[in-house]
């Protein structure tokens, strides 16, 4: 099974917050619709350039999730297309900026995924589960392997690696990783952004997405929580794993997804609550830009359980870094509306609610920090922190950082000495 890439967070089609900050509830079959502005005849649909696959023994299902979406789509399709290009006897892959890699017929024929100093990776010895009678599987070191079935998708994949050793000897040249560690990174154990290969991509919780106000084209994929690997064998989508959406019937309110591990087998259709439950992220096609999430935002601003269930929210979701990113969303939104007063009161409310009560939401204090991008944003915070009333944390010196204040009543010395340096850069 695949492990989703985390990175903060960017759309042809604007994400839709719900009305009301959902909670996370408890979720057919649809044939796919291409969304064409005219009307195309069955013969004129261009053949999708990612056909049927399965993902190899390699944890990129969410690579291999992107890419099939973008194949159902007609623009998505021709993305692919000028993605990767034939060349006499090998393949040019662009991705993002105009990053490119060659692959030859030889790489493709290679099935093994290869360390940058060329010895193929494996995979330590242990316990699967699968979703088959006996329901576990003992691997012993197994090679890490790409997908097969598809060409192209192959051609992907390789140059995705080839990114990832390009990545890692910037960073042993700028001292950020020994030779040692560098030599043996790939696809497998190096994260790399799915921006950097496909573009602009934009994540987010899967209850900030109202499902019936969104097309399937519109989503790059979803994924799954962490759970454990019970909810394997309840055919509700396995942990940790990133799914294309085929269809979306809103009439019925069923979701169709295509598991990377086999595109063949048949399609996960969900209810819209059962998915809700079990998916804690979709990744939209396209740039953050939410209007009617600015205008919950800038109506609830002043709204404790609104605050509150923000952080509540955010603090469930897995890993940690998807946790802080939904926390900064907000911030994030109202900054590049131009909104610098409301972005400073909106983090001085995360920072004072996120603190309250017995233990701290840690994640979401941190996201909060971290929305403090300049100086100016920083003494607004702080101003707007010291102006709450019956705020949880006060200072007899009216001159004392009220930030660092809450930062060190919050966080040990050993855990709060990243958050103080990272703010001391404002002062």
């Amino acid at each position: 099974m695949g492990d989703l890439q985390i990175e903060a967070p960017k759309t042809l089609q604007p994400p839709i917050l719900l009305n009301k900050t959902n909670t996370i509830k408890n979720s057919g079959h649809h044939a796919l619709v291409f969304n064409y502005k005219g009307g195309a005849t069955q013969d004129s649909i261009p053949k999708p350039l990612i056909g049927e696959f399965k993902q190899g023994f390699l944890s990129d299902c969410w690579l291999c999730a992107i890419a099939k979406s973008l194949s159902l789509d007609p623009e998505g399709n021709k993305q692919l297309s000028k993605m990767i290009k034939k060349e006499g006897n090998s393949y040019t892959v662009t991705f993002t900026n105009d990053v490119q890699f060659k692959v030859s017929d030889k790489e493709i024929s290679d099935e093994k995924v290869r360390f940058r100093d060329g010895t193929p990776a494996q995979k330590p010895s242990m316990i699967y589960f699968i979703t088959e009678f006996p329901f576990v599987k003992l691997k012993h070191n197994p090679y890490v392997t790409y997908s097969t079935g598809d060409k192209n998708l192959r051609i992907l994949e390789i140059a995705a690696n080839k990114y990832i050793h390009k990545l890692a000897t910037e960073n042993e040249k700028k001292g950020l990783l020994n030779k040692e560690y560098a030599s043996k990174t790939c696809l497998e154990n190096y994260t790399i952004s799915e921006n950097l290969l496909f573009g602009d991509l934009s994540q987010y919780t899967s209850n900030c997405i109202d499902l019936k106000k969104i097309k399937a084209s519109d989503i790059a994929m979803v994924g799954t929580n962490s759970d454990s690997a019970f909810n394997n064998l309840m055919n509700n989508g396995i942990s940790h794993h990133a799914y294309s959406v085929k269809a979306i019937d809103k009439h019925n309110n069923i979701i169709t997804l295509i598991n990377p591990h086999n595109t063949k087998d048949e399609p996960l259709c969900l209810s819209f609550d059962d998915f809700y439950k079990r998916f804690s992220m979709v990744t939209l096609k396209g740039k953050y830009k939410d209007t009617i999430t600015l205008t919950n935002i800038r109506q609830n601003i002043d709204n404790s359980a609104f605050i509150k269930k923000t952080i509540q929210i955010a603090e469930k979701q897995e890993p940690k870094e998807l946790s802080q990113a939904y926390a900064s969303a907000g911030p994030k939104l109202l900054g590049e509306a131009g909104e610098k007063k409301l972005k400073a009161k909106f983090i001085a409310n995360l920072i004072e609610y996120s603190s309250k009560g017995a233990g701290t939401y840690d994640n979401s204090f941190k996201g909060a920090i971290y929305s403090i991008d300049s100086k100016e944003m920083y003494y607004l915070v702080d101003k707007y922190l010291k102006s709450i009333p019956n705020r949880e944390y006060t200072s007899k010196d009216k001159k004392e950082s009220m930030i660092d204040k809450y930062i060190e009543e919050e966080f040990s010395f050993t855990d709060n000495a990243s958050l103080l340096k990272y703010t001391a850069k404002f002062k």
